[in-house]
This record gives structure tokens, C-alpha cells and sequence, in this order.
């Protein structure tokens, strides 16, 4: 995928994230009703709530997450699939990490209705499409995991 390309999706990502954040904070009430509905909530810890008692660890290993992946999409320049994959999770992250260090929490606005899960926002959508889609190039690859 070239450079500007990857650019543009990891920025498109993250503008996603903040203006969704920026006007669902507060939402209540059903999106698609019986699958999914908007409840505003503030997460001051990492994936479901972890490390809440630790603040500045969660910032902390975000920071080095974001700039692994952005060394490793500098200087490996991924292709295709991949680099579209990679850019999703940069976006996603560089998302929830601008959260914690404006607000000192992530902002969460969407609830699965039919099943218990934890509130999550679409920085948590991006992330979580990237990763599934390396793990789904990684099973259908021919070539191994390093293709």
C-alpha cells in the first residue's frame, strides 16, 4: 500500500473515532433495535476496563504500541491487505490514545443488545476489523505468515 495511502486511512480512522466520540458521548436509546444501541460511558482503563487502577500504564503501553506499528509501517511498508490491516489498528489506536491523554478516559457509545459485552467505540471497531483481517491473511496466506 503506498505511504500516502496508509496515511490517509490511518487519519480517516482516527477522524471517524474523535467526531463520532465528539457527538455520541452522551447518546441513549437504540441504533438498530435488538442489535445495537448508544449508551454514552467513560473507560479509564484498557479493553474492558483492565488496568483502571493503573492510569498511566495504559497511556503508557498504547504510546509503544502506536509507535511499533508506525516504525513497522515506515520501514516494512506492507502492502495490500496488510497495510490496509495495519493502518485500521494505527488509526484505531492513535484514536483511544488521543482519548486518554485529552480526557484521561476513552469514550464509548456502543452496546451490543444481544449478547453482554462491554460498551466500545469505533477505535475499538477498527482495531478489532485490522487484527481480524492479518489473522485472516496470515490463515489463507500460501506463503506462510511472512508473505
Amino acid at each position: 500500500m503506498p505511504p500516502l495511502l496508509t496515511a490517509l486511512t490511518v487519519a480517516l480512522t482516527l477522524l471517524a473515532d474523535q467526531i463520532s466520540k465528539r457527538f455520541l458521548q452522551d447518546a441513549s436509546g437504540p441504533l438498530i433495535p435488538g442489535l445495537v444501541s448508544l449508551r454514552g460511558a467513560r473507560n479509564t482503563g484498557a479493553a474492558f476496563s483492565l488496568l483502571s487502577h493503573l492510569p498511566w500504564l495504559t497511556p503508557l503501553l498504547s504510546g509503544l504500541v502506536i509507535a511499533g506499528l508506525m516504525y513497522f509501517l515506515i520501514r516494512k511498508r506492507p502492502a495490500g491487505f496488510t497495510g490496509f490491516a495495519f493502518a485500521l489498528v494505527l488509526g484505531g489506536a492513535l484514536g483511544n490514545l488521543t482519548d486518554r491523554l485529552r480526557l484521561g478516559y476513552v469514550i464509548d457509545f456502543l452496546q451490543l443488545d444481544f449478547i453482554s459485552f462491554p460498551i466500545f467505540n469505533l477505535a475499538d471497531v477498527a482495531i478489532t476489523a485490522g487484527c481480524a483481517l492479518l489473522i485472516a491473511r496470515i490463515l489463507l496466506s500460501k506463503e506462510g505468515p511472512h508473505a
